[in-house]
């Protein structure tokens, strides 16, 4: 039972480190907000270091506070 998990286990998590993670965030100065048409702040570039230790692919998203009416 125990082989059957961690082997199931190894199997799913290659199956989610081959795909594109894509990160919503909110804009929340200085953490995450956009200038120019690039995410920054200092959340975003913790988040960038972690991705590239980890290889993995990643779409970091900003989204509004509240949705216009």
């Amino acid at each position: 039972m125990l082989k059957r998990l961690l082997l199931f286990t190894l199997i799913f998590s290659c199956q989610l480190h081959a795909e594109t993670i894509r990160l919503l965030t909110l804009s929340f100065p200085p953490y995450a907000y956009v200038e120019s048409g690039e995410v920054k702040g200092f959340v975003v570039d913790i988040v960038k270091e972690t991705m590239a230790r980890m290889k993995q692919k990643y779409e970091l998203v900003v989204q509004p506070w509240a949705l216009p009416a």
